[in-house]
């Protein structure tokens, strides 16, 4: 697992150094690597596993699984987006160290700083020089994920990363 926990953290531009909040998420997306969303809410001791169980009886098909959790069990609202960071192994920050952004910030131009604003997001430079973009809510993420190849070529954040 050392290995493929220095590839991740490589991956994600922390491969010199990395906070420890950093090397812990690390860590819980490898091992939850197989989990399911409500395995890992219960990883991150938020539910029970009962708790999931018994509300995912009721989960419509229509729905995704951490959009029906959250609204059945309240506790799992606050924890979504580092949930989602989980499934998909990106970075998650509870909070952000500001060199981390000041570093970024000059990068930037007006436009994307506009951008980032609206979105309610920060550009970071990590210690390996890699922009990143963090954002605070779920949907905001998910918004920006599913940009197609057209819209990513026109984003003030992109061109300026």
């Amino acid at each position: 697992m050392a290995q493929e926990l220095q590839s991740l953290l490589s991956d994600w531009g922390f491969s010199q150094e990395a906070p420890d909040f950093i090397i812990e998420h690390a860590k819980l997306c490898l091992e939850c690597e197989t989990f399911k969303i409500g395995e890992i809410a219960v990883a991150l001791n938020v539910v029970k596993k009962e708790q999931v169980e018994t509300a995912l009886k009721s989960k419509p098909s229509n729905i995704l699984s951490l959009e029906y959790l959250s609204q059945t069990i309240p506790a799992i609202r606050p924890k979504s987006l580092q949930i989602l960071a989980v499934t998909r192994k990106i970075p998650y920050f509870a909070k952000i160290d500001e060199k981390f952004v000041a570093q970024a910030i000059s990068a930037l131009s007006p436009e994307a700083r506009i951008k980032l604003d609206r979105l309610n997001a920060v550009c970071i430079k990590t210690p390996d020089d890699k922009f990143m973009i963090v954002f605070s809510s779920v949907n905001e993420y998910l918004l920006f994920s599913s940009l197609g190849a057209i819209d990513r070529k026109k984003d003030p954040i992109i061109n300026s990363i």
